[in-house]
């Protein structure tokens, strides 16, 4: 099959490379398989995986496509990035004003006039500017113009000719829900834009063709599926985190401090790796110190005896063992009660809730029944707070009938953090907890989180976490990744079953993936140091040139060569005139760009 040859070829492309090792460190000395070639050199292998992806992105598998399983894949893909520019076609103002005027918040629009060879952004007039509103103009100020500047100098000179495009910030795309809706899951189908137009007229609703939007540069989290906006460009998020990491590559020449590991190189570096090994037979290895912070003693009791057992061996000398041997077999999840996906077709997802909002007898069984009887309109996270509250309940009645401490603990510890949250609602959980719940935690460090060997990440507003994907795949614990319809710019070079492990939009496989790598050790390792070497590969210079390259200038450069001005006059003016023809008036962001 065409999978095979390719697959295939990549590996005999690794053999060729200078200074390729096997898993034993040596060269050659057994036959390569895929999940070496992410593990041991991810460097090259994306290189080599890339460039044959994009020589014939028809048949290489995509960047969503499980290259060790196929039977097991999403039957959606990330499209190339070949595929995304035939949505690109000529458009002028006309279009850019009328595709603005289907967003509901975050959507802007930027203008270069030639004429005075100054950048503006305008919004719609109805729309009061807010601090976010101007923080995000500050970054396009900052950053984007800047780029445009400095990377399509001929195009934005004195004297050519105007350009527009659409932006959109915030979390995701802000558009209309009856215009894009959701599907409920990854692979559900979309309405056709008749289809649609015809439902939202028989109930009079807004009315618009997705198919007729102009380019829409989306610093947000963008969809897996490109039909839902086919005309939408994502690139990373607004934020210190994403975009601005590509302001400091560019500008300043380096990776970012959030992607570098912390450690007496990098001292400000954000990521925690940790270390993935633990020494045992040496004077050190009875130091505690070199152990991660662990609230409940899990590893420190695991080490400890067997760095006494290994002591009381003769002949022995010291060896490192991983640390995934010590880690707690648990699914850790820590974040905010937040919004998901608010435009899916079936309807919002309940979160934010409070005792009064859940049915049922204000008692513990109360709380778990009203709980189930609202699962189906839970959001994710509350979903797996739920299952969590359900086994702890469940260990604690079982210690209460026998008593003693049982061994065993929950397969899941899911707790809402109290981390910036406001007076009333920190009552809302004191409330659960006198009912027999307890659904908040104190924030986790990253160096204790480090003790559990599953993690997983839940989206919120847009369907993704912009924090979570990548302090997790860092740690020694392989990461059950939330996969929904949504994804962020790097999720694009990220393997299911190859750096981590696949969960469905609405958790019902979250137990069963759980139970299959504790059942798939070997494999479920495998795949944690895959997402670690990965994030190693993060912080290299070659992963940002690499990544501005494909981003910013192979995705901006086909919407900057396809603006038309058409008959309308250059200059700001005469684009202001012509949305209040079209009855949407637009005003100027007073913001000092050039």
């Amino acid at each position: 099959s065409s999978d095979d040859y390719l697959r295939e070829s990549v590996v005999q492309a690794m053999k060729k490379t200078p200074g390729w090792k096997d898993a034993d460190g040596k060269n050659g000395r057994r036959k390569l398989n895929i999940n070496d070639m992410y593990i041991f050199a991810p460097r090259e292998e994306y290189e080599r995986l890339r460039e044959l992806y994009e020589k014939d992105p028809a048949s290489m598998p995509s960047p969503y496509h499980n290259m060790m399983s196929p039977q097991t894949i999403s039957s959606l893909k990330l499209p190339p990035l070949e595929s995304k520019r035939s949505y690109i076609k000529q458009y002028d103002a006309t279009h850019v004003i009328t595709t603005l005027k289907h967003f509901n918040r975050d959507g802007f629009i930027l203008h270069y006039s030639g004429v005075t060879d100054n950048f503006s952004i305008f919004l719609p007039e109805s729309e009061e500017i807010s601090q976010l509103t101007e923080y995000h103009a500050q970054k396009i100020d900052e950053t984007l113009v800047r780029i445009l500047r400095t990377d399509f100098p001929d195009r934005f000179d004195k004297g050519q000719p105007d350009f527009s495009v659409v932006l959109s910030a915030g979390d995701s795309p802000k558009v209309d829900c009856e215009c894009v809706p959701l599907p409920h899951s990854r692979e559900g189908k979309l309405p056709l834009p008749e289809e649609l137009i015809t439902k939202n007229i028989s109930k009079g609703l807004k009315v618009c063709n997705r198919y007729d939007f102009s380019p829409i540069w989306n610093f947000a989290s963008g969809y897996v599926n490109p039909e839902i906006i086919p005309t939408l460009i994502t690139f990373p998020p607004w934020g210190y985190h994403h975009f601005e990491c590509f302001q400091t590559y560019r500008f300043g020449y380096r990776v970012c401090n959030e992607f570098l590991e912390s450690s007496t190189r990098h001292p400000f570096g954000k990521l925690y790796f940790g270390n993935h090994e633990v020494e045992i037979g040496s004077e050190e290895s009875s130091d505690e110190s070199q152990l991660p912070l662990d609230h409940d003693g899990f590893i420190e009791h695991s080490v400890s005896r067997d760095i006494q057992n290994y002591k009381g061996k003769s002949g022995t000398s010291p060896k490192a063992i991983p640390v995934w041997d010590y880690l707690k077999p648990q699914v850790m999840w820590r974040g905010s009660d937040f919004c998901f996906l608010l435009c899916v077709r079936k309807g919002n997802y309940r979160y934010n809730l409070k005792p009064e909002d859940i049915p049922g007898e204000n008692t513990a069984d109360g709380l778990m029944n009203g709980l189930r009887e609202m699962w189906d309109a839970l959001s994710p996270r509350w979903k797996a707070v739920t299952w969590s509250l359900e086994e702890e309940v469940q260990l604690a009645e079982l210690k209460q009938a026998y008593g003693r401490e049982f061994e065993s603990f929950p397969w899941i510890d899911a707790k809402f953090t109290d981390k910036h949250r406001g007076p009333d609602e920190t009552d809302n959980w004191h409330h659960f907890q006198e009912l027999g719940g307890d659904v908040v935690s104190e924030h986790m460090r990253w160096e204790e989180a480090f003790v559990y060997k599953y993690h997983t990440d839940f989206g919120g507003g847009g369907g993704t976490t912009w924090l979570g994907v990548e302090s997790k795949l860092a740690l020694p614990g392989v990461l059950l990744h939330h996969e929904t319809q949504a994804y962020d710019w790097f999720h694009e070079d990220l393997i299911p079953y190859v750096h981590y492990i696949p969960v469905s939009v609405d958790l019902e496989d979250l137990r069963h993936k759980f139970e299959w790598a504790e059942t798939h050790q070997k494999e479920a390792k495998t795949i944690s140091d895959a997402g670690t070497a990965f994030m190693r590969y993060m912080g290299t210079m070659e992963y940002w040139e690499r990544m501005y390259d494909r981003l910013f200038l192979r995705r901006m450069g086909p919407t900057i060569n396809t603006y038309n001005q058409g008959g309308l006059m250059p200059g700001e003016k005469s684009f202001l005139a012509l949305a209040e023809k079209m009855k949407f008036p637009l005003k100027k962001v007073e913001i000092n760009i050039v």
